[in-house]
């Protein structure tokens, strides 16, 4: 079975790792406080524990969204920027 290590260097994953957690934290300190004033201005009539459960599931969702797609970003810039190499030296 063949490990990630084999095929990506460790500039590239360690890339990838920042690119997941930098979107994570992204994600965090934008919908945190967006779905806090959207959620006590629009949904007066649940109550607080009800609240925050629609809070915490909204700012997880838009945080792992955000990082999933930086990570797909980065990995697709790398197997591009490969692409890109064995093109040229095949030209």
């Amino acid at each position: 079975m063949s490990h990630a290590n084999e095929y990506l260097p460790k500039s590239e994953l360690d890339a990838i790792t920042r690119a997941l957690i930098a979107g994570a934290r992204y994600g965090v300190k934008i919908r945190l406080p967006h779905a806090f004033v959207m959620t006590f201005l629009f949904k007066r009539q649940l109550s607080a524990k009800q609240k925050l459960k629609i809070i915490l599931k909204l700012t997880f969702e838009h945080a792992s969204n955000l990082s999933v797609f930086a990570a797909l970003y980065k990995v697709s810039v790398f197997y591009l920027e490969l692409i890109s190499i064995f093109r040229d030296c095949w030209l």
